[in-house]
């Protein structure tokens, strides 16, 4: 039998003692790669029935299969004209359930698997979990977000345990990422926010040119030569042209859509990848979620985003632990192509805002030699300042952001005037759902204008890690403020 590793052993006791705390739905948060799948099935095998919902076929039989092994029983499905569940497991998609609930009865299932929940913030799928009345509701993701960047609380009551990438990667049980930034020219401020991220069709027209397109070719040829990679793509087109782009440079590669006229086989091209017959693919979308080959060897961010949730699904895919014939070839790591692109308007996500908060020596995605500059740098600012004559110097120092203020947080559903202000900002209101608390998150994600970013800077606040809207607005207040005193002082 697999060996449980010490997270995985803590997973299972905190679902049980969540339990025994009368938590019923709640939500477990491990990586890409560190066996969530595996885990969830030891917590869950002894507690009745279960019904495991995941979006893709490939997510549901590779589920299935470990399902099967680890509880030695067969599997039920619920799909299309298929409704088998005289079983002690069924399977099902959230899309095929909620169209079936009548068929079933709340009490049908000791135990409900949301796989991928993060995937599960549309109304009809959160519909679907809610209408049962299991003894356990369990989401399993490596990214506690929706699709739209908010926070799965609506869903979920409680994340019993969660193990982050970085303690995954120091324990060993991820492989190293290496991350190197490739400058574009493609500039993204004309490019319009749809639900939390950019409109797709509007970035595939700026993202798709044949110069970008070269840049990421030449890059892959630099850096990861030899290496399996996947390539992250825009659109279906730009999935078309990146992979035409890397066969025009006599590389072995092919491309996997969600259009079946377009992709007859894509079993097959992703069995031919696996099996090393093909150096390198590129998706749209495909390869995000249930795609598991550990020795993918480069991946390719070609697709700008503003969401962290679909950042790390992404890179997410090369994380796993790489094979003996791998390492001896290459190394225990996997490079990641971060394609970076120009903006003033919006907040990208990359490896560099997935490390923001963190320490220094916690910093995943910057090499030993980057973080030994970094500290020698700030050595040498320190010893320059303990040697410096003050009283010569001219000290400026930039003014912070107003921190904004902690507002009651409501898991109330969110009113009419609420929904049709954030509507404004491309979020789907008929089909999803949202709390008070998320409609105010959303207000406070979106960026000021770059007239006021602007207006700020020159005032003196520190806005080198973006601005948003209300922020700007708090600035605003701020100088208010400080105009007030300075204009008593004069007066004193």
């Amino acid at each position: 039998m697999k060996k449980l590793r010490p997270y995985q052993i803590a997973s299972i006791d905190a679902i049980n003692s969540a339990l025994k705390r009368g938590v019923k739905n709640m939500a477990l948060v491990l990586p890409t790669g560190a066996g969530k799948t595996f885990t969830a099935v030891q917590a869950i095998k002894d507690m009745g029935t279960i019904l495991w919902c995941a979006h893709t076929e490939e997510l549901i039989l590779q589920s299935a299969n470990v399902l099967s092994a680890e509880m030695g029983c067969t599997v039920g499905l619920i799909k299309a004209d298929v409704f088998d569940i005289n079983h002690k497991v069924v399977m099902c998609s959230p899309q095929t359930l909620h169209r079936r609930l009548e068929r079933l009865s709340p009490d049908s299932f000791d135990v409900i698997v949301a796989d991928e929940c993060d995937l599960f913030g549309a109304a009809s799928f959160s519909k679907s979990l809610n209408y049962f009345t299991p003894k356990l509701r369990l989401g399993l993701t490596a990214t506690f977000m929706r699709n739209d960047n908010l926070s799965l609380d609506d869903i979920f009551d409680e994340i019993v345990y969660e193990y982050s990438i970085q303690d995954a990667v120091r324990d060993n049980y991820l492989t190293k990422p290496i991350a190197i930034k490739v400058k574009t020219s493609a500039n993204l401020d004309d490019v319009h926010t749809l639900a939390g991220d950019f409109n797709q069709k509007e970035l595939a027209v700026k993202v798709n040119t044949p110069e970008r397109n070269f840049i990421i070719v030449n890059k892959y040829i630099e850096y990861g030569q030899g290496r399996q990679f996947v390539a992250f793509c825009a659109d279906v087109a730009h999935t078309i042209d990146l992979c035409e782009a890397f066969k025009e440079k006599g590389i072995d590669c092919n491309y996997v859509v969600g259009d079946k006229e377009l992709t007859t086989d894509r079993k097959g091209v992703i069995a031919g990848f696996k099996n090393g017959e093909i150096l390198g693919l590129t998706n749209c979308n495909i390869l995000v979620a249930g795609f598991d080959h550990p020795d993918v060897g480069c991946m390719i961010m070609a697709a700008p985003t503003k969401s962290k949730r679909r950042f790390i699904q992404q890179f997410g895919r090369g994380m796993r632990l790489k094979t003996n014939k791998f390492v001896d070839k290459f190394a225990q790591n996997v490079i990641i192509l971060d394609v970076v692109d120009a903006t003033t308007r919006h907040k990208l996500i990359n490896t560099d805002a997935i490390d923001a908060e963190l320490e220094l020596k916690d910093k995943l995605f910057i090499s030993d030699i980057d973080r030994q500059k970094i500290r020698d740098a700030i050595a040498k600012r320190e010893q320059m300042m303990q040697v410096q004559n003050r009283g010569q110097d001219e000290i400026f120092e930039l003014f912070p952001i107003p921190k904004i203020p902690r507002f009651q947080r409501s898991n109330e559903p969110a009113t009419e005037m609420q929904l049709k202000s954030i509507e404004r900002f491309g979020h789907d209101i008929t089909n999803n759902t949202f709390t008070k608390a998320q409609v105010q998150d959303i207000f406070m994600s979106q960026m000021a204008a770059k007239q006021d970013v602007d207006n700020l800077t020159g005032a003196g606040y520190d806005t080198s890690r973006g601005l948003t809207m209300i922020e700007s607005k708090l600035c605003y207040l701020d100088l208010i403020e400080r105009d007030k005193k300075k204009s008593k002082q004069r007066v004193k």
